[in-house]
């Protein structure tokens, strides 16, 4: 009727709900049946003894062969059983329904050793299913016989027929009960479950724009919200993916061409000048898709978890100067004012060249968004167990919706002219592989400051 999970869910329903009301009955009709065998039992019993007693009292010195149908027909009024009195040979003396059958039953044994005798079995005539209680007879405290009450459990077992009729028409309709509530209740689990098995699906060919609605507030409530967030935090992913792919392949075309056009420039006209100018062009542009190619490597690397650092004492005063001489010259080509304050400051492990590809990268982003007349300062100092490095600038700054994304792998900033998006992406991963943070402050048109934590 159904496969997967509701399948499995209502068929656990049903059979626990079989088992236990099989259980449930069986213990009821085991109680009832009980109760019917031990009021009857109890009667027999009652009236065994009370035979006993009169034979004792009133006709203890009666011949038994000649009073023995007397006492089986005069108990036989006040009693629905058959009652019959034998001699201790088990003969039958007296009979209440005239079956002199010669009897041998348990209680007959018993009862000749003088306790009360109780047997329940096939009746020897009929076949039938009774109970028969026996009690000595004594005379001068010997047993000269026997009284015995047989009675048919007929009537019992059509009680026990009817009430497992009962049981059973009711233990159906529990089932059927518990088998419509668990084919709902299944249904409540897995109709979401197919709904995000959909959406799963969707997501997997392409479509980050498919939602769920949250039908319940348990964990299938919260599978559809985490499905939606993911597909949402994919949807940005796929954006940013495909603005780094346009914004590489633009990277990559611009000195491309004028790679070309160069050395179409070059092969035509041979003036020195000219020549010489066009070979630094394309050394500059060469240089340009060697840095974009290192950092796709680089960032290749982070994403398989196959960066390595080189790991040595590191002495942050001499990376520091020599990373701003190294940018020094772009800075006064563009009119960049580039200040140094590094104090002596204990050494770190760390790889040396990674570190100064950080500060780079962050020093290239601050002279390209800051103008002619700005400034840039870096920065150390030491703290109890961290050595802060900060690099502020006062340039054009990051706006507010930029700034939270702007490490994000793929992030191209809405303020950026150019650029992969990856080179602060790569700098804060490379920071976190040495243990440490990386945090950026900036408000437009004021400037912005990016703080580098590393372990002391």
């Amino acid at each position: 009727m159904f496969k997967g999970i509701r399948g499995r869910l209502v068929t656990t329903y049903i059979l626990l709900a079989i088992t236990a009301i099989a259980l449930v009955e069986g213990v009821m009709a085991e109680w009832v049946w009980q109760y019917y065998i031990g009021n009857i039992k109890e009667v027999l019993i009652q009236q065994a003894q009370l035979a006993d007693n009169f034979f004792k009292n009133y006709m203890e010195n009666s011949d038994l062969i000649y009073v023995a149908q007397d006492i089986s027909e005069d108990f036989a009024q006040v009693s629905n059983a058959e009652v019959q009195v034998t001699n201790n040979s088990g003969v039958v003396l007296g009979d209440s329904i005239g079956n002199f059958r010669y009897v041998e039953t348990q209680d007959i044994i018993d009862a000749k050793k003088g306790g009360l005798g109780v047997f329940q079995g096939d009746y020897f005539d009929t076949g039938e299913n009774v109970m028969a209680v026996s009690s000595p007879l004594l005379k001068g405290g010997k047993v000269v016989g026997m009284i015995r009450f047989v009675t048919s459990l007929n009537g019992v077992e059509d009680v026990m027929h009817r009430v497992m009729v009962l049981f059973t028409e009711v233990g159906i309709a529990v089932v059927a009960i518990v088998a419509m509530v668990g084919i709902f209740i299944s249904g409540t689990l897995t109709r979401p479950l197919k709904e995000i098995t959909e959406a799963a699906r969707e997501i997997s060919g392409g479509d980050f724009t498919v939602r769920l609605n949250k039908r319940y507030d348990d964990e299938v409530g919260t599978l559809a919200e985490t499905l939606n967030q993911t597909a949402i935090e994919l949807g940005k992913l796929d954006t940013m993916k495909n603005d780094f792919i346009s914004s590489v392949s633009h990277e990559i075309r611009t000195p491309l061409t004028s790679i070309k056009g160069w050395a179409v420039t070059l092969k035509e006209d041979s003036d020195e000048e000219l020549m010489e100018k066009g070979l630094d062009i394309i050394e500059k542009e060469t240089d340009r898709l060697t840095a974009l190619v290192n950092r796709l490597l680089d960032f290749s690397r982070l994403e398989s978890g196959n960066m390595s650092l080189a790991v040595s004492p590191v002495d942050i005063k001499n990376l520091i100067i020599s990373t701003a001489d190294q940018i020094r010259p772009r800075a006064q080509r563009q009119g960049i004012t580039l200040d140094v304050d590094a104090d002596d400051i204990p050494a770190i492990k760390g790889d040396i060249n990674k570190l100064k590809q950080v500060l780079i990268n962050i020093l290239d982003n601050s002279l390209k968004f800051t103008d002619e007349g700005g400034r840039i300062r870096i920065y150390a100092e030491k703290t109890p167990d961290k050595v802060r490095i900060v690099i502020e600038d006062t340039g054009r700054g990051i706006p507010e919706g930029d700034l939270e994304h702007i490490t994000e792998k793929f992030y191209t900033a809405q303020a950026k002219g150019s650029g992969s998006g990856l080179g602060l992406a790569i700098s804060r991963e490379l920071i976190e592989l040495h243990g440490g943070t990386m945090s950026i402050k900036s408000r437009p048109g004021e400037g912005t400051s990016v703080m580098i934590e590393l372990p002391a």
